[in-house]
């Protein structure tokens, strides 16, 4: 049965891989793409069940055929992501419904690989699945982190970094003789919002001016590669039987180290925060931080 099972994957495999390759050069007919199959019934609508190819890459291919079958199938109809179901919505009406009265049958969420791998097994609240746990976290959330009293206290923390940001555009100016200087937009907004998130939770400038030494290096990497990972296309997120697939492509093994990594950093934060408790040299960081109610 193993080695039926092998060849069963080899050839599901490589038809997968033809099909890749084929939508990449273009050389397959639109009669081969879309497949309907079975009728349905959501909520009154037609979902004909539409079997996509795999296109693992050309993420942008896909989302422009949805825009094409949303004004051929209407606002709601069901794709068919290797063997799992996905609903897509493409009308505000509808949306308001799912969000409202539907609310609970949406709320919970996919358990793709890479959150399992590096989200503590769906621990994390902003992936964990909709139930009891995730209701108690949100609580916790809202209580603790997102309250009135809580933003306003963290509000001198989005002023200073501003500030700061501001300042540093200046010197670049000015370090230019006051004439035009190239700037990375999106490299600063970026560590902008890391530095709000850091030192309103953990009391620390992590990028930029007055940084901590050379931890954030290996924390921005480490983030950088997790939101990466995360937004790839796993195969066994479709398909579980070609879950090999990931592990050939060493996907698996990348996804390991980066919940390696950011586990450490998140871990040394703590840690660093617990040492500086216990010899009360936080210098006012737990009064304007969210990490004592962490540990609390």
């Amino acid at each position: 049965m193993r080695r039926t099972a092998r060849e069963v994957d080899q050839v599901l495999g490589s038809w997968v891989e033809e099909h890749g390759w084929k939508r990449v050069f273009g050389s397959m007919n639109e009669a081969d793409q879309d497949i309907e199959c079975g009728d349905g019934q959501f909520s009154g609508h037609n979902t004909d069940t539409i079997i996509k190819g795999a296109c693992l890459e050309q993420t942008s291919c896909y989302i422009g055929h949805l825009e094409d079958m949303a004004d051929k199938y209407g606002p709601i109809f069901c794709v068919r992501l290797g063997l799992k179901k996905a609903l897509v919505v493409s009308s505000w009406e509808v949306a308001k419904k799912c969000y409202t009265t539907s609310d609970k049958v949406f709320a919970t969420r996919p358990k793709p690989l890479a959150i399992k791998l590096m989200g503590y097994d769906h621990g994390s609240f902003v992936f964990a699945p909709y139930g009891p746990y995730w209701c108690d976290v949100r609580k916790l959330a809202m209580v603790e982190l997102l309250s009135n009293r809580q933003l306003e206290m963290h509000k001198h923390v989005q002023d200073s970094e501003v500030k700061i940001l501001i300042k540093e555009f200046y010197g670049q100016w000015a370090s230019n003789k006051y004439g035009p200087a190239l700037v990375e937009m999106k490299e600063r907004f970026g560590n902008l919002s890391l530095n709000v998130v850091v030192r309103a939770n953990f009391g620390k400038r992590y990028f930029g001016t007055h940084a901590c030494g050379d931890e954030p290096k290996r924390g921005k990497k480490a983030f950088g590669d997790f939101m990466i990972l995360v937004g790839l296309f796993m195969v066994s997120d479709a398909i579980p039987c070609l879950g090999w697939l990931d592990t050939v492509k060493m996907f698996t093994a990348q996804m390991k180290r980066v919940a390696e990594e950011v586990d450490y950093v998140l871990g040394s934060w703590v840690e660093e925060h617990r040492q500086n408790r216990l010899s009360a040299n936080d210098n006012g960081l737990s009064k304007t931080s969210s990490m004592p109610c962490f540990l609390s």
